[in-house]
């Protein structure tokens, strides 16, 4: 397995506010059963976007799955029917050296 780094956004016109940000990034980290997944809320779209580590054997599996962690987080958080509109997927370099 490698660790993996995925960035997702959700479609807009989903959120407005911070307690609506807040329920999902609470609903995002039980469904990882990790914590200090990095949320964010565009206020004027009203998207949804989360970047957290994936374990995976590649990269569509790392993708594959950050995206039914993700759904499942929007439908727990009462954003059933959002769909998923953008991941990227990086490796992460574990014990590499990597220029700043």
């Amino acid at each position: 397995m490698t660790d993996w780094i995925v960035d997702i956004d959700s479609e807009g016109g989903l959120a407005s506010s911070s307690e609506q940000l807040e329920g999902f990034a609470e609903a995002l980290d039980s469904v990882r059963g990790l914590t200090g997944a990095a949320t964010s809320l565009d206020v004027p779209t009203g998207s949804i976007s989360a970047s957290f580590s994936v374990d995976a054997t590649d990269a569509a599996e790392a993708a594959d799955r950050a995206v039914s962690m993700f759904s499942l987080a929007l439908a727990a958080s009462g954003f059933a029917s959002a769909a998923v509109v953008r991941v990227t997927v990086e490796r992460i370099a574990v014990g590499e050296t990597v220029p700043a």
